[in-house]
């Protein structure tokens, strides 16, 4: 995501929406949805947005249930939420939910809002140089575990290949993950072997639990990799094919 990436607004009153597009437009670039349903499928398509404005009360689903979701399908992007009724007790249980940048009560001043999105874009800035510090990490981990893999002449599945397209259709249909923690899984599901080749040289033959467990015992500390973890575990399920 790029600092300078567009400000998402989404209001199911036209005339509201076009206002704060023609009071935006000198300082931000700014994208416009009429409902919650219409923002969830904009994002789910792939484009991406410095700071989402959502306005509380519209048709279909609310402000607060279209951001909770949003959370989950764009977690660095920061939401803002505009409401008439920034007191309720209902409306401050739902807003951690949603887990909000901030909340706008309305009617607001050209310049609170202009300050509001000023700082999200500085923390969705900030939230993305951190993604990228964690995934760079996580990188760097899986490789490490690649070459150690590599060593010991332990090989990925021949089935990967074809487990990677069937859990990539699955996804696109569930969003049940995100796409890289099949990736992780599928490069790291044979770390098994190495736990076998630890205790190959013994009279009893290694715990085939133990040697299943071992992957995800060994990669569910680091940053991250927490579902990757969690995926491995379904190698006993016939996960390697």
């Amino acid at each position: 995501m790029d600092k300078d990436s567009p400000v998402l607004i989404i209001d199911d009153d036209h005339t509201v929406l076009r206002g704060l597009r023609r009071t935006l437009s000198p300082d931000f670039s700014i994208e416009i949805c009429d409902s919650g349903e219409s923002a969830i499928a904009t994002i789910a398509s792939g484009l991406s947005f410095s700071v989402i404005i959502c306005d509380q009360k519209m048709e279909g689903l609310s402000g607060i249930e279209t951001l909770e979701i949003l959370q989950k399908k764009a977690p660095t992007t920061p939401r803002i939420l505009l409401t008439g009724h920034a007191n309720s007790d209902n409306l401050r249980h739902a807003i951690n939910r949603a887990q909000l940048f901030r909340i706008i009560e309305k009617p607001c001043s050209k310049e609170a809002l202009i300050k509001a999105i000023t700082d999200a874009k500085n923390e969705s800035y900030r939230l993305e140089e951190k993604h990228k510090a964690l995934e760079k990490a996580v990188l760097a981990n899986i490789k490490m575990l690649q070459e150690i893999m590599t060593t010991f002449k332990v090989l990925p599945s021949s089935h990967r290949v074809r487990i990677r397209a069937l859990a990539y259709d699955l996804i696109e249909k569930t969003n049940v993950c995100p796409f890289w923690v099949i990736d992780a899984a599928l490069m790291l599901s044979s770390l098994d072997k190495l736990f076998e080749c630890a205790h190959a040289g013994e009279k009893t033959p290694p715990d085939k639990a133990a040697a299943l467990d071992f992957g995800p015992k060994l990669v569910q500390y680091t940053p991250r990799m927490k579902p990757v973890s969690e995926a491995l575990h379904f190698k006993e399920k016939g996960f390697d094919g």
